[in-house]
Parts: C-alpha cells; structure tokens; sequence
C-alpha cells in the first residue's frame, strides 16, 4: 500500500451467505465426528494419514509464522492456500471415502465461493465508483487463491499476486 500510495481501506467483505455457510459447516462436522468414530477401524489409516498431513500442514505454518521475515510471501503462494483450507475443506482426496459427508462438504464449499464471488464484485464495482486504475486486495490466506481465480474470470481485470510484485 505504502509503495503504490494507497492512503486508505475500502471494505469489500461480503456476508450475504453467511447463514448458509454455517448451516453447511454445522451439518458437515456433524456427520464427519460421526465418520471418525463409525468408520475409525476400517478407514483408520486413510484418516490418520489425512489428518496428520493436515496437522504437519499447520506445523509448517506456525513454523514460518514465527521464524521467517517471509510470512506474507508464503502466505501467497499455493501451498499455503492448500494448507490452510485444509482446515475448512479438508483434503478432496478424503471426499470419496465411505460415508465421508460430501454433499454437506460440497455445500459449504458452494457458499464459500459464493462469499468469495461477492467480494470480487464488491472490489470491482468499488474500483469502478472510485475510477480506480489498481486495487490492492489483501484478505485472509483461505480466500487469496479462491479470489484469484475468480478474478481472472472477470472482464478487464488483471491479477498480480504480491509475489510478482519488482
């Protein structure tokens, strides 16, 4: 911000899915505490694989967060989206594994694409009303690669992710 002379934070967070969202998430980590103690014996290892690759995921975060001058720059990248989504959706390779809650884990995944979808549209249409010729968009790590995406979708809007920054 300090380096293109931005002065001043917009909001361009969106709740409209919020109630869906949490209803999804509700219904999903029910029936997935269930799958853990339902199916713990025939799928255990698949899970404890799973769910340490997570855990080690985490580790890695936390490690950086403390020792490196390089958070935000990690913080970009895709293994760190990979890593820190796996907190809210986990890993796809789980979603086929027997009696795994996928439509509920599907569900949320839908409202928070939607969410992500409505931030987009809230940067854009605010760079539009501020005849903005950049933006700067700086949210959480869980919604850095979803918005990406959907923002290079966008007609005449170009992404530069910090990491490409001269």
């Amino acid at each position: 911000m300090q380096e293109m002379g931005i002065l001043e934070l917009q909001p361009m967070d969106n709740q409209d899915y919020d109630l869906n969202w949490s209803a999804s998430a509700m219904a999903f980590y029910n029936k997935f505490e269930n799958l853990k103690k339902d199916t713990l014996a025939t799928y255990a290892n698949e899970l404890k694989e799973m769910l340490s690759k997570r855990d080690k995921g985490f580790e890695k975060y936390v490690h950086i967060e403390k020792t490196s001058r390089k958070v935000t720059e990690w913080l970009n990248t895709d293994e760190a989206s990979d890593i820190l989504s796996s907190g809210d959706f986990y890993f796809p390779e789980a979603y086929n594994i027997k009696n795994f809650p996928k439509e509920e884990m599907l569900s949320q995944i839908h409202w928070w694409l939607m969410r992500n979808q409505g931030m987009c549209e809230n940067v854009v249409n605010g760079a539009k009303s501020m005849k903005a010729k950049k933006v700067v968009v700086i949210v959480g790590a869980n919604h850095r690669k979803y918005m990406q995406e959907i923002f290079k979708k966008m007609p005449n809007v170009y992404v530069k992710n910090i990491n490409e920054m001269e």
